[in-house]
C-alpha cells in the first residue's frame, strides 16, 4: 500500500482497500483488521497526518510490528512536511520497537529517516580523517557503486536535491571535483 502510495497511484491503492475492509467483517481476523487501519494510514493526506498521529498514540495498532511500521511511516511524512520535532518522536517510537524485536533493516531505516531530520546519533560521529558524515559516506558507497542521485535517494529515503547536497559537501572535504574520483579518495582515507 505504502509504494502504491509513494509511486503516485493513491486512486488504485484506495479501491483495494476498501474491496478489502468490505471482506473483513466476514472474516474476523485481527492481522487483517490491523492491516487495514495501517493500510488507511498511508492513504491518509497531510491534512490529516495529525489525528492519524493522535489515533496512533490513542489507539495502538494490535500488533507491535505494525505499530512499528506505522510510527515509521507517520514519522518519515512528518518530516517530508518539514515537521522534524514532531516526527523524531514517532521515529524514536518506531526505532526503540524495531530494535527490541529485532528487525535491523527496519531500525536501520528509522535511523536514516531520524538523521535526515538533522538528528546526530550517537553512531554518527565524524568519519575519519575527511570527517565525512555517516550519511555522506552512505551516498558516496553508493555512488561508487553506479547509483544516480534518484537511485540514492530512493534507496535513503531522500529527495534528490539532498543526496547532491551531500555529494557536493563530501566532495569538498575529500579534494575532489568528479565521481571518478570518489572511489580512490575514499580508498585513500
Amino acid at each position: 500500500m505504502e509504494a502504491a502510495v509513494l509511486a503516485g497511484h493513491r486512486r488504485e491503492a484506495s479501491s483495494h482497500v476498501e474491496e478489502l475492509a468490505r471482506l473483513a467483517p466476514t472474516w474476523h481476523a485481527p492481522v487483517l483488521v490491523t492491516a487495514l487501519r495501517y493500510a488507511r494510514l498511508a492513504l491518509v493526506e497531510d491534512a490529516g497526518l495529525e489525528t492519524a498521529a493522535t489515533a496512533l498514540d490513542r489507539e495502538p495498532l494490535a500488533m507491535p510490528f505494525f505499530q512499528a511500521r506505522a510510527r515509521l511511516l507517520v514519522g518519515r511524512r512528518l518530516r517530508r512536511a518539514r515537521r522534524p520535532d514532531e516526527a523524531r518522536r514517532h521515529l524514536h517510537l518506531a526505532l526503540e520497537a524495531f530494535t527490541a524485536f529485532p528487525a535491523p533493516r527496519w531500525a536501520q531505516r528509522c535511523l536514516d529517516e531520524l538523521r535526515a531530520t538533522g538528528e546526530r546519533l550517537p553512531d554518527a560521529a565524524p568519519s575519519g580523517k575527511h570527517v565525512l558524515t555517516p550519511q555522506e559516506l552512505r551516498v558516496c558507497g553508493l555512488a561508487v557503486e553506479g547509483l544516480r542521485n534518484r537511485e540514492i535517494a530512493e534507496r535513503l529515503f531522500l529527495s534528490p536535491r539532498t543526496v547532491g547536497a551531500h555529494l557536493y559537501s563530501a566532495f569538498a572535504k575529500l579534494g575532489i571535483t568528479s565521481r571518478d574520483q570518489l572511489a580512490g579518495a575514499l580508498r585513500r582515507e
